[in-house]
């Protein structure tokens, strides 16, 4: 039975291996983890038998537009991430661009679901939205571009609503947990290293 779950599982998944990383642990500032997880992903990607890496990190918000008095009461998952991420969980773009390592905290893509909920019936592209974070102590919130709109939720494309999310570059610092993704068409043979 565990078998036939993975065989139905998206190949995104089944082609990949996931570590997960908590850089405080080791006593490293955010900057220190930033470095210490580029240093990981160019090591994996220097395997040649890894077809792509990426780096990401996940945490909620919420979000509206800018006009409103306050960011709206409208909850999403934030997923910072290199660019690489989408091609690791083979994320399809709808309309606009993806991000680049040349974009800033201020340039972010939504999912379909994201879109819909910000722009009903019309393009959200280029258009700004209020972000509030949620796990910040501090509660950040910041304003972003829309340069892009990808499909939603792809390791789990039955789900018939899926949750909003926003997609954002991975930050210069990292203060807290973050995932390296790994893609081979044979991920088992990496997990001896």
């Amino acid at each position: 039975t565990s078998q036939a779950m993975v065989n139905e599982a998206p190949r995104a998944l089944r082609q990949q291996m996931v570590a997960t990383f908590d850089p405080s642990e080791l006593r490293m500032t955010p900057l220190e983890a930033r470095r210490f997880a580029d240093t990981l992903a160019a090591g994996a990607a220097a395997d040649g038998r890894v077809t792509h890496v990426a780096l990401s990190i996940d945490d909620s918000v919420r979000f509206g537009l800018p006009s409103a008095p306050r960011t709206s009461d409208r909850f999403a998952a934030l997923v910072g991430m290199t660019p690489a991420w989408v091609d690791v969980m083979e994320v399809r773009l709808l309309t606009g661009r993806r991000l680049t390592d040349a974009d800033d905290h201020s340039t972010a893509m939504l999912s379909a679901r994201a879109a819909e909920m910000i722009a009903p019936g019309t393009s959200p592209l280029g258009m700004v939205l209020r972000v509030a974070h949620e796990s910040s102590a501090a509660r950040e919130v910041r304003d972003v571009r829309i340069v892009g709109v990808v499909a939603d939720n792809p390791l789990r494309p039955t789900v018939e609503r899926p949750d909003p999310v926003i997609y954002v570059p991975l930050p210069k610092a990292l203060s807290g947990e973050f995932t390296l993704h790994v893609r081979a068409a044979d991920p088992e043979a990496l997990r001896a290293d």
